[in-house]
């Protein structure tokens, strides 16, 4: 997931790592008594967000006086090249942040260290508790339970004279119809990247396909289901055709338009009225006093009840070479608390990935939050056929087809090579 800037976390942090300095039981590989340095790796912790990870890991330090945290930022483009190397070179640090798609991998290697008997790991909930494991070992930690969904401008609805965001596909469609007639611009999809139409497609999936078949990516992966097979993919793909044959979508304009900085400006500076991105991006959304709500794909029928989409975002692992293992441990444990989460995940506008440690309630998000503590919704199987270069092959596919170079049945046929792959 895309990091934002992380403010006000001090406080809450650092009151909090109080109560748990007289819990903390860490001893350490380190015999002699004196501090042990933990080094810790990830792609969070730019210089734009810096703060935010100095104030959590000065927060383990002062719970844990014995354990100095060596952080190292790097770059998202070039973390994991990074990685890969010292994990070769069996010099990486003890503790690093991980995508999901990359644990079964690295734990097929060898390189990450079994967390199963962590108590944070029987907290799992039972959907992200497959997706940081590698077979039935848990091998990483999540730190959020990230939503993509429909942002939608309520100014500009009410404008056209629309007083809720929508969730079905019909009302979906009538909005866009109303917002035209009022003058009001609609929806954007900016997908320069490949990312924001695939991502709407699986938004609708999820009402469509998962919540009929919860266990369709199981089936998927033993190779009983394939995308040009499910009804409910055509139905999702055929949606966004409609989109663009009725005009509410220009999608040549809309390819050439990067989602993670144009897309998102524009629609915070009123320029969209619905958008689809991922939860972390409210902060920035509804800056200048944007009334925005954040609410499931409206991608199901009438009377049917909506699934949200999520995914897992960042986690962390433990190198299993590592010579602090205890301290290493403690580190993880750390950020699986509720002090130490809670104030993660309001400024992320993210879910909480444990059952013990409740949601915090965030002014916007309270349908799509209240879709998933409900139950209603579908983790994306980062591991499986949404890995990155899957996600790369399909989002080309869905783009060749918007631009009328494919038809649906083919670009379900290249999902299902990519899948593969």
């Amino acid at each position: 997931m895309r990091s934002k800037n992380i403010v006000a976390l001090a406080s809450a942090i650092v009151a909090s790592s109080l109560a748990l300095a007289a819990c903390s039981g860490s001893t350490g590989d380190n015999a002699g008594g004196g501090p042990v340095t933990l080094k810790v790796i990830g792609w969070k912790g730019s210089p734009a967000e810096s703060a935010y990870l100095k104030d959590i890991n000065a927060a383990f330090e002062k719970s844990h006086p014995n354990v100095k945290i060596d952080y190292t930022y790097a770059q998202g483009n070039s973390y994991g090249q990074k990685l890969n190397a010292e994990l070769l070179g069996g010099n990486a640090e003890d503790v690093f942040m991980a995508q999901p798609s990359d644990l079964p991998r690295w734990a097929k290697a060898g390189y990450l260290l079994n967390l199963s008997d962590q108590s944070w790991a029987t907290d799992l909930a039972a959907p992200v508790k497959s997706l940081v494991s590698a077979g039935k070992k848990v091998v990483a930690s999540p730190s959020e339970l990230a939503g993509i969904g429909l942002y939608s401008n309520m100014k500009l609805l009410k404008a056209a004279g629309i007083d809720k965001a929508p969730t079905t596909w019909s009302e979906f469609v009538a909005d866009q119809q109303a917002l035209k007639k009022a003058g009001q611009p609609g929806l954007a999809l900016p997908d320069k990247s490949g990312w924001t139409i695939y991502q709407a497609i699986n938004a609708s999936a999820a009402s469509r396909v998962f919540a009929g078949k919860p266990n369709w990516n199981d089936d998927q992966a033993a190779g009983k289901a394939t995308f040009v097979s499910e009804d409910g993919w055509k139905k999702a793909m055929q949606q966004f055709v409609d989109l663009g044959d009725k005009g509410f979508v220009d999608y040549k304009a809309q390819l050439g338009i990067d989602e993670w900085s144009q897309g998102t400006q524009d629609f915070a500076a009123g320029k969209s009225a619905f958008l689809l991105q991922g939860s972390w991006a409210m902060s920035d959304l509804a800056k200048n006093g944007n009334q925005v709500q954040f609410t499931p794909w409206p991608g199901g029928d009438d009377g049917g009840q909506q699934a949200a989409l999520t995914a897992v975002g960042t986690t962390w692992t433990i190198n299993a070479k590592t010579s602090h293992k205890a301290e290493a441990q403690e580190y993880l444990k750390f950020w699986s608390s509720a002090d130490a989460l809670t104030p993660y995940l309001t400024a992320e506008s993210s879910l909480s990935p444990f059952t013990s440690v409740p949601t915090p309630k965030i002014s916007g998000t309270e349908t799509f939050n209240s879709t998933v503590t409900a139950g209603r919704f579908w983790v994306l199987p980062a591991g499986g056929w949404a890995n990155e270069k899957g996600q790369t092959a399909m989002g080309q596919a869905v783009q060749g087809l918007l631009l009328g170079q494919s038809s649906i049945d083919k670009t379900l046929e290249a999902y299902d090579t990519a899948a593969k792959s």
